[in-house]
């Protein structure tokens, strides 16, 4: 192997174990209580699935020199789409408590929501919508597809009668994690993905000089940016605008942003 190649791997040895000591360490430091709402834990398994599959394929030519070390940018992107399920499978972690629902994301961070607070509930299919005061960011859980849903009765006995507002109205604008169906963290993803794929062979247009093949990375890039910015900006405004709605249909496909 080269330098060059040793290198590589050994940063992505060292994103791999980040991962895992962060997934070990927020696996135990998970609260006490009576209730909890994660997403299917296959969600952790297929994403870690994903990224030792496609780091199988590269170790093998990268150890017999087929492999030239810039290919391990190319697995840092496809890595990322399995990072993700793992980071949504602890973002969406949502614990009931007596006084508060606690939130924890992937990085440890833990948000405190009280019940108070909460001014309105929604249930759309699988999903309940907390509205809450002063706030314009939505609290969203799965609930049980059984039809019952014995951690959404323990809220409700713990808001106080006559608190919930079902006629409230929705603001113009909404924030973009609120507008999108099945949060963002893929999507983000997704995006980052085109660009870390698209750096590599751009590098490989500069150094080769072959300043055609640079010239329509950089387009493809200038592009795919202008879709990210009007695909944010129509979801927050597709159900407050007419013209914003028109672009969300073509930035988006049907169904993927909340009515």
């Amino acid at each position: 192997m080269t330098p060059d190649t040793i290198i590589a791997l050994g940063i992505m040895g060292q994103f791999y174990l980040a991962v895992a000591v962060l997934t070990v360490i927020l696996a135990r430091r998970a609260p006490k209580a009576e209730h909890m709402a994660k997403p299917w834990v296959g969600n952790m398994v297929l994403g870690i699935v994903f990224m030792v599959l496609i780091t199988a394929i590269f170790i093998p030519l990268a150890i017999k020199d087929r492999a030239p070390w810039w290919t391990a940018l190319f697995i840092m992107a496809f890595d990322l789409l399995g990072v993700s399920l793992i980071i949504s499978y602890y973002n969406c972690r949502l614990w009931v408590m007596d006084t508060c629902l606690i939130q924890q994301d992937f990085w440890g961070r833990r948000r405190e929501w009280r019940y108070r607070d909460v001014v309105k509930i929604v249930e759309q299919g699988y999903e309940v919508i907390f509205w809450f005061r002063n706030t314009e960011k939505w609290l969203i859980y799965a609930r049980d597809p059984k039809g019952e849903d014995p951690m959404l009765a323990a809220i409700l006995e713990k808001i106080p009668e006559g608190q919930l507002d079902s006629d409230l109205p929705e603001p113009p604008v909404r924030l973009f994690s609120n507008a999108v169906y099945g949060g963002v963290g893929g999507y983000y993803a997704l995006w980052a993905v085109f660009y870390l794929l698209a750096l590599p062979i751009l590098l490989m247009g500069m150094v080769g000089r072959s300043w055609v093949m640079t010239l329509i990375v950089l387009v493809l890039m200038a592009v795919w940016t202008v879709y990210i910015v009007l695909a944010v900006r129509s979801a927050k405004r597709a159900h407050a605008s007419e013209k914003w709605a028109n672009i969300a249909r073509h930035c988006w496909k049907q169904g993927s942003l909340r009515p």
